[in-house]
């Protein structure tokens, strides 16, 4: 089970921006995944794990990346525990900048 900070804690529900890398999901869907990682070392293909991604959920339909692009977004953070979905998940999201 994950443990989170009291940081975490704190955050959970709230409006926070993550910048990762963007790695695609279900195509013409609103669901990604951001990885603090290139695609080559994220969870499921090299050095990544678990903690290393986010599952994002956008609010309305996303606009066009590539694979690897350096994305931020800004969303309700939801923390879970659960091991049915992955544990750091962003919804209601809104797209920011590419960097």
């Amino acid at each position: 089970m994950p443990v989170f900070s009291d940081e975490l804690n704190t955050l959970n529900g709230k409006l926070v921006s993550i910048s990762g890398f963007y790695i695609p999901m279900e195509l013409n869907s609103r669901k990604c995944a951001v990885s603090k990682n290139p695609n080559i070392t994220y969870f499921f293909c090299g050095g990544g794990s678990i903690q290393t991604i986010m599952i994002v959920n956008f609010a309305a339909t996303m606009r066009n990346f590539n694979d690897d692009d350096l994305i931020t977004i800004k969303g309700k953070l939801v923390l879970s525990n659960s091991f049915k979905e992955f544990i750091f998940n962003l919804e209601e999201a809104h797209y920011v900048k590419s960097e």
